[in-house]
């Protein structure tokens, strides 16, 4: 018998829009961040305490968040291209099977949800940003122990990031 499939999930139809909020909100935060540096700093100004160890303690808080940000955001997007280039190229692995030794994450979050598939393990979370699927069961995520997968993934530092997933219907 032959099992049909139908895409829940894949990278090229819904990452950037991800990646544009998490931006988004990167900038938000790290804005915020600036402004409250820049406060401190203008009213030390203001009291002419210049070179106080406040002073110093502000200029680095801006500083250092600045940073920060642009990291961040320059990590995330840098995975996001090379996770859908990946997918775009064909440069990926397949697995197919039922899933195994599924471990959900609990609403409130604080640990991945992992699960395999013929001994490739996947592990993600809504609260962590990286490219690929995150959509935990405990969202409304399709995974469920048993359920007959098949995943186009790739290697994104040490974890595996699901780049197509499909679910039998």
């Amino acid at each position: 018998m032959n099992t049909q499939f139908k895409t829940v999930y894949q990278i090229a139809a819904t990452q950037y829009a991800s990646l544009s909020t998490f931006q988004s909100a990167m900038r938000a935060i790290g804005i915020i961040v600036v402004v409250a540096g820049l406060l401190v700093l203008s009213l030390l100004i203001s009291h002419r305490i210049r070179k106080s160890l406040v002073g110093v303690v502000g200029l680095a808080f801006v500083g250092i968040s600045l940073v920060v940000l642009g990291i961040t955001v320059a990590r995330q997007r840098y995975q996001t291209d090379d996770a859908l280039k990946a997918f775009q190229t064909g440069q990926y692995s397949m697995v197919e099977g039922p899933v195994e030794h599924f471990d959900p994450m609990p609403f409130e979050g604080h640990k991945a949800e992992c699960f395999s598939v013929q001994e490739t393990r996947f592990c993600y979370s809504d609260y962590v940003l990286t490219p690929g699927f995150r959509n935990t069961a405990s969202h409304g995520g399709p995974i469920r122990s048993g359920l007959l997968v098949r995943i186009a993934y790739t290697k994104t530092g040490s974890h595996n990031t699901i780049l197509r997933l499909e679910v039998a219907e």
